[in-house]
């Protein structure tokens, strides 16, 4: 159970009173093949064809998990009715200035629900991979957006 609030955050009955920066929240997808879905960030960003999982920042005292549902709409054309099962799986704290929490919820969708994916957001992201977990692993961390990406896969 994940909850936030304005100046801390509780993740599975442990509760960090620092200053929260920034709560984002990210969705690993996985198929019926046990593939995970990753956005690839367009070249004209910034983030220069890094891959990403879907999501993005929470407002503050935003239920959990709202921002996610949210996001999956707004990048991939995904309802709440399309998700079979949604839960936290991972939490990253990291600091750039600022601290940073990264939630990762990890969901499984309906086998048709695959065929309504697609990009909305052309303008930031250019296409979806279905990655193994072994494909991840064996890929070099730079090529991620998330740079706990590997660390992530490797406790499912």
């Amino acid at each position: 159970m994940v909850k936030i609030y304005k100046y801390k955050i509780c993740f599975n009955n442990v509760i960090d009173t620092h200053f929260i920066g920034i709560v984002a929240e990210y969705v690993l997808i996985e198929n019926e093949e046990e593939k995970y879905l990753f956005l690839e960030w367009a070249k004209n960003t910034k983030f220069n064809g890094t891959l990403h999982l879907p999501g993005g920042r929470s407002d503050f005292e935003d239920e959990a998990g709202k921002t996610a549902i949210r996001e999956l709409k707004e990048e991939i054309n995904l309802d709440k009715e399309d998700l079979l099962d949604i839960k936290p799986f991972f939490l990253k704290k990291t600091f750039n200035n600022y601290p940073k929490y990264s939630i990762i919820f990890k969901i499984k969708i309906k086998k048709e629900s695959e065929q309504k994916i697609k990009i909305l957001e052309k303008e930031y992201f250019t296409k979806i991979h279905w990655l193994t977990k072994e494909e991840i692993i064996n890929m070099s961390e730079e090529k991620f957006f998330l740079n706990f990406t590997k660390e992530m896969i490797e406790k499912i």
